[in-house]
């Protein structure tokens, strides 16, 4: 097993399931002058295949294979929700993801009113304490239950969250 140890190419790799060599991005994707990304039209994602299977989907964090602003391929990749930092703003002017944040949530970009705000915190409130639009998974154990399948596409963590709703 093979895991690549920069940020754009283990990000593709983690969604698809396939390896950077496969998929064309075995740099990172970090200027704005780079016309590369991740095309959901030659490759499936994991978030497609959870939404198959009846699951709601959504995605934290940073996105980093494609440029939201030329190429937003959130949606075709298969997730419902999302709140992603968004590197550079549509003049290519980059942005940050911890002081004075500029995040792009369900489609709309976020400034003013996170500015004083620190990311991680922006993140973690989106993900964790925002009810869902609807229910996170098929499988339930009891009406007021619901299970969260996190894949962290920065550290490749894995984990199932349970929340009483």
């Amino acid at each position: 097993c093979f895991a690549n140890p920069a940020c754009t190419p283990s990000r593709a790799e983690l969604l698809t399931g396939t390896y950077p060599g496969f998929i064309g991005f075995q740099h990172v994707l970090a200027k704005w002058k780079d016309k590369h990304y991740l095309d959901p039209k030659k490759f499936n994602s994991f978030a497609n295949q959870l939404k198959q299977a009846g699951y709601a989907t959504a995605v934290a964090g940073k996105w980093n294979i494609s440029w939201l602003e030329r190429n937003d391929t959130v949606k075709a990749f298969g997730f419902d929700e999302h709140c992603l930092w968004q590197m550079f703003d549509r003049d290519g002017v980059k942005r940050s993801r911890f002081y004075q944040p500029y995040f792009r949530i369900n489609d709309k970009i976020e400034e003013e009113s996170i500015a004083d705000r620190f990311g991680p915190d922006v993140l973690a409130r989106e993900v964790g304490a925002r009810p869902s639009t609807r229910p996170a998974a098929k499988m339930a154990t009891k009406s007021n239950e619901r299970f969260n399948f996190i894949v962290d596409l920065g550290t490749g963590a894995v984990g199932v969250d349970v929340v009483n709703t």
